[in-house]
């Protein structure tokens, strides 16, 4: 997964092509799905902090969670994407 996900990354002309095609969308609609993973995909699949308060921001809009904050232990363990990380030479902090 790690190998697609970066070759989508490279490949934007393709990669918008498969998306307009699969999910039967115009070429915009499709550029806008592909801006929009980016943005929500990491580099290397290891979830980070800031990544992980971004995605709780905008379930707490959504009214989930107003009651308090929401700790990344919480929600997310980035110990096995690290693991897998290394694999294909990603370098971990």
């Amino acid at each position: 997964m790690q190998v697609a996900k970066q070759e989508m990354l490279k490949s934007k002309g393709k990669t918008v092509g498969l998306i307009s095609s699969f999910l039967k969308v115009d070429r915009d609609a499709a550029e806008n799905t592909y801006a929009v993973y980016g943005k929500t995909v990491s580099g290397t699949g290891v979830p980070s902090h800031n990544d992980i308060d971004q995605m709780m921001k905008s379930l707490q809009m959504a009214g989930q969670f107003t009651d308090r904050k929401v700790a990344f232990e919480e929600v997310a363990d980035d110990r096995l994407a690290k693991e897998v990380a290394k694999e294909p030479g990603y370098k971990i902090n």
